[in-house]
């Protein structure tokens, strides 16, 4: 797109930024589906095992928030200083990264420029309704699956996507969290484990 249509990469950069904040927006949207329409079932499940693990990845930085705090003082203050003494050769690099923020900043807000807004909703809309038929179609893989109401099918989706977030890819948690959930549903867990690794 820069090369070709001459749009600025800081712009472009916004607008796959844009993209991703819209996705995020629709797997909280499903997740609070999935937990609002089967709450009693789902939610001591989510808590054990999906957002336990996913907030302990980043537990490491809390436990060493002052040794942090520290390193980003003294970056701070070193950083001033050097910026002090050698503001005129700053000045070129600041005036250039003002430049990419304020063109990442114009991709953010591309939303608002949108031509057809209507044919943009229903494509995102309809990109995360395939995804999830995507899914769904690998359910008929098994007869143990086949047979799973839909609200299954949508609550391993949401926690799997989940586990893609937590670790690059899924690989190794995306079959275990499938199984995990596929087993409250009644599913054993070998069945729900081979389905894991098909879908």
């Amino acid at each position: 797109m820069n090369r070709y249509e001459k749009v600025p990469f800081p712009a472009l950069l916004g607008t796959v930024f844009l993209e991703r904040l819209i996705d995020v927006f629709f797997l909280f949207l499903l997740t609070f589906i999935v937990i609002a329409t089967q709450y009693g079932l789902l939610s001591g499940f989510m808590a054990e095992k999906i957002l336990t693990p996913l907030f302990s990845k980043f537990s490491g930085a809390q436990n060493n928030a002052v040794f942090l705090a520290i390193v980003l003082t003294l970056v701070i203050v070193l950083g001033s200083l050097i910026f002090f003494f050698l503001k005129a050769k700053f000045q070129a690099i600041y005036t250039k990264l003002m430049g990419m923020f304020k063109g990442f900043a114009q991709g953010l807000i591309t939303i608002r420029n949108i031509r057809n807004k209507g044919a943009f909703i229903f494509h995102s809309v309809f990109i995360w309704v395939m995804y999830v038929f995507m899914f769904y179609i690998c359910f008929y893989a098994f007869p143990e699956t086949a047979t799973l109401p839909f609200g299954a099918v949508l609550a391993a989706f949401v926690f799997c996507t989940f586990g893609i977030i937590a670790i690059p890819g899924g690989i190794g948690a995306y079959p275990v969290i499938l199984m995990l959930t596929l087993e409250l549903y009644g599913t054993p867990k070998t069945t729900g484990f081979a389905f894991g690794w098909l879908a």
